[in-house]
């Protein structure tokens, strides 16, 4: 019958061996690049203010996420480039292209100090558990981690890496199943959590105690925009399938982030049912009584947290590779603006050298001292910072509320505003409906866009005056 044929096409579709250029390796690959350190902060945003709150911040960041999504996938077709760099090089010149470089050089270097600070927290769970009397204080995790790491990043590329990073995936998708399982052995310990007055419950969160103030919600909400920022990498993700069409690419977009949705939904819920007001920023400390008394689900603890700990060590040395190159590409530009450096830019108009994630023009690559000497300078500056500070939630509220808002919202928009005065889209060469690429559509997305950046910079300031004022 034709629903048979119908069904067995969907089943074929979903799964087929899943070749390059496919669908879903592309959907997989742009919500790989989301997942990291930030879902194990969800919990705690979800403890805010119960289970409604916490479902509502994260929706909202997912929805703004995907109106991002589509808003830089349309830019990216109207334009023909495949970076975000050049698309910003393209329509606001280089003085763009240099703020966006530095933003995502932030981002990269904030990511890194957060996970150095996650693995001061993770770290002496994890050698209590094997009975060490040694390495129980953050201090000597946090320097061991850096020397361990060090190797790695001293690499020039990050494809001797590639095995070690679905090796960290799989990890991270190991620590997520622990969280979701043991949600369910641990309700006994809870009060009612979905329909009574106890905590976990709907609307009861501790917002408003002695130790949450209401402006963390805030910081909850740049929390949740930060476990979506996929963005920057999404030119990466499209323009490697077969035929990205707008049609689609957009089935892409949708799909990766109604998946990353369920499972942030499924670990942050899972983890305040387990916890309740309880929860840590970083859920996976609070299973460390567990491990001590022996208790519960202690043999899969000990392995989440070891396999947390090397995911966020490639992380680490993944984003640590960007980061660097940012650092590389922003020393060569003042090299050449004021020591006036004669090195050679890729020829006007040509796309096919543009890098697939970021915009770089080809200069020399630098020596190996000079390779060395950026690298070690940035890997300081970030295990300096991790040692002085351990507010992580401060430090994903600046990442989320300044850098993940700027090239999630305000950039697109910006650009979106400018492009649409130039040239109209054609009928049919955009991802989502053909309002959102209208005058008044891109007027109504500069309202809805505006939240996010009103709430996003307002977290980001309070979360950089908690980090000065010493506010946890």
């Amino acid at each position: 019958s034709v629903e048979r044929d119908a069904a067995r096409s969907l089943l074929q579709r979903s799964f087929k061996p899943m070749g390059e250029g496919s669908q879903r390796g592309a959907m997989l690959g742009l919500m790989c690049t989301g997942f990291g350190s930030g879902v194990l902060a969800l919990s705690w945003v979800m403890s805010l203010g119960g289970f409604a709150v916490g479902v509502v911040l994260l929706t909202i960041a997912a929805f703004g996420s995907l109106q991002a999504l589509r808003a830089l996938a349309n830019l990216g077709l109207a334009t023909g480039l495949d970076s975000y760099s050049a698309v910003v090089k393209d329509i606001l010149g280089d003085g763009g292209s240099q703020a966006l470089e530095w933003i995502i050089f932030v981002h990269c270097w904030g990511s890194c100090v957060g996970y150095i600070v996650f693995l001061g927290q993770i770290g002496p769970s994890v050698f209590a558990s094997l009975g060490t009397p040694f390495l129980r204080d953050r201090t000597p995790i946090v320097w061991i981690s850096g020397f361990i790491v060090l190797f790695p990043f001293l690499l020039r590329t990050v494809g001797a890496l590639r095995y070690l990073s679905t090796l960290s995936l799989f990890s991270l998708v190991y620590v997520m199943i622990i969280i979701v399982v043991q949600s369910f052995t641990k309700l006994s310990d809870v009060d009612q959590p979905f329909f009574g007055t106890g905590e976990p419950g709907w609307f009861n969160g501790k917002l408003g105690s002695k130790d949450q103030r209401i402006t963390d919600l805030f910081l909850g909400f740049s929390i949740c925009v930060y476990s979506f920022s996929c963005h920057v990498n999404l030119f990466s993700s499209y323009t490697g399938m077969t035929n990205p069409e707008p049609r689609r690419v957009g089935k892409v977009l949708d799909r990766a982030t109604v998946g990353s949705w369920c499972v942030y939904m499924m670990v942050a819920i899972c983890g305040y049912m387990s916890f309740g007001n309880d929860t840590k920023d970083d859920v996976l400390v609070n299973y460390r009584a567990d491990i001590d008394k022996g208790t519960g689900f202690r043999f899969f603890d000990i392995v989440a947290n070891f396999a947390m700990c090397f995911s966020l060590m490639v992380a680490y040395t993944l984003n640590g590779h960007a980061g660097r190159a940012e650092a590389e590409r922003l020393l060569d530009r003042f090299r050449r603006t004021f020591c006036g450096a004669d090195l050679p830019e890729s020829p006007a108009g040509s796309r096919s050298d543009l890098s697939l994630t970021t915009y770089r023009p080809r200069v020399m690559e630098p020596s190996i001292w000079s390779h060395i000497g950026v690298t070690v300078a940035f890997h300081l500056s970030v295990l300096v910072v991790a040692w002085c500070e351990q507010d992580i939630k401060s430090i994903l509220g600046v990442l989320g509320g300044f850098c993940a808002t700027t090239f999630q919202f305000l950039i697109p928009v910006i650009l979106l505003r400018k492009l649409v005065r130039i040239q109209p889209f054609d009928e049919g060469s955009h991802v989502g409906a053909k309002y959102w690429v209208t005058p008044a559509g891109v007027r109504m997305l500069t309202i809805i866009f505006s939240f996010y950046i009103v709430a996003g910079y307002t977290a980001a300031g309070i979360s950089c005056y908690n980090l000065v004022a010493g506010r946890h």
